[in-house]
């Protein structure tokens, strides 16, 4: 099992033992969340705004810029 300290420093909240988590490491973790969330959307309303030709130029096909973009925040 991990140390908390570990589980901050590196963001890999998945595998934390929340019990060793102080109140404002949880803070902390609650926020680096929010942040992912908030990037995650702002990234997939951006893609979902791409035409044919900035999909190409990335090598993303429509499909899978849809598929993205139709993802929940939370979701990776």
């Amino acid at each position: 099992m991990r140390n908390a300290t570990a589980c901050i420093s590196d963001n890999n909240l998945a595998h934390c033992p929340s019990a060793a988590l102080t109140f404002s490491q949880r803070l902390s973790q609650a926020l680096v969340l929010a942040r992912h969330w908030q990037i995650n959307q702002r990234t997939r309303r951006q893609l979902a705004q791409l035409d044919s030709h900035q999909l190409k130029d990335i090598g993303i096909s429509h499909g899978d810029a849809l598929e993205e973009a139709s993802k929940p925040f939370w979701k990776n």
